[in-house]
């Protein structure tokens, strides 16, 4: 009877201090795309400038970097999955990463 009753998760709004922690420690476990982040802080309710402003610290503090992602990206899901470059590139695609950070890795592959 009560199987199907499943209560819904409230959202979590972060405080900009609160955002600038968490999303560092989110970036710090494993190489994230740009799109990733940006979806994360609006998930969490950080919108507009204060959005870019995060995202510029975080590539000048060097936890956010388009191409490091790429490289990285590429080379798990070759090894790992045995992708082949087009799919790779589809995928990158698909994260929001700019045409000339997918040129990098696919000539590494």
């Amino acid at each position: 009877m009560y199987d199907d009753f499943v209560p819904e998760k409230s959202k979590k709004y972060w405080s900009v201090q609160e955002a600038r922690l968490l999303i560092r420690k989110f970036c710090a476990y494993q190489e994230r795309s740009h799109q990733e982040v940006r979806n994360k802080l609006l998930q969490h309710g950080i919108y507009g400038d204060v959005l870019e402003d995060i995202i510029a610290d975080l590539i000048t503090e060097n936890f956010l970097d388009e191409e490091r992602f790429a490289c990285s990206y590429a080379r798990g899901k070759f090894r790992m999955k045995q992708w082949g470059r087009i799919r790779i590139q589809q995928e990158l695609k698909l994260k929001g990463t700019s045409a000339y950070s997918i040129k990098r890795p696919l000539q590494r592959v």
